[in-house]
């Protein structure tokens, strides 16, 4: 007989497979792979103050296993990063970018559209939880705050219009 894996099992796999899917610190995706670990991490460690914790769950799960899974162009552009031909500091700068703008603008409105988009407390508590792994990465004073910025500006877009697509669908 088997057994149905909890949402909070889940939650742990994807974790895990973060951690032990790893890339080498000297890689181009390096940086982008240790935020998504650390905004899980840390999004974990907060779930009882999220008023609907398996939004976040679901949302987390769904989020993480797109990357990892490599659905859709994540492989064609995984390969992209790791094989730019450009100066070394420029290519790990670009890789990120690239990658955490695909993941935004293409994995989170399909977990949205899955999901829901969370509670206005929900989702500025993940706005939290991502400032706060920004701040980990040790950028300068700038990079940090234009990382941010475009970050919370895109996602927040990103939710918009799931939100208008949703009202639209239902009415």
């Amino acid at each position: 007989m088997s057994q149905e894996i909890t949402l909070n099992q889940q939650c742990e796999i994807a974790i895990s497979r973060l951690q032990s899917e790893m890339p080498p610190e000297n890689s181009p995706i390096f940086a982008f792979h240790r935020n998504q670990t650390n905004i899980a991490i840390k999004g974990m460690a907060r779930i009882d103050e999220f008023e609907n914790p398996d939004w976040f769950r679901h949302v987390m799960v769904d989020f993480v296993n797109a990357y990892l899974d490599k659905n859709d162009d994540w492989q064609n552009l995984i390969d992209k990063c790791n094989n730019r031909k450009i100066f070394y500091a420029l290519k790990l700068f670009l890789a990120q970018r690239e990658m955490a703008f695909y993941h935004i603008k293409h994995d989170l409105p399909n977990s949205l559209m899955k999901f829901g988009c969370g509670t206005d407390k929900d989702w500025a508590l993940l706005e939290d939880v991502i400032k706060s792994c920004v701040d980990d990465a040790n950028y300068s004073k700038f990079l940090n705050w234009r990382v941010k910025y475009r970050i919370i500006k895109l996602r927040n877009q990103v939710r918009e219009n799931v939100l208008k697509l949703n009202k639209i669908m239902n009415d």
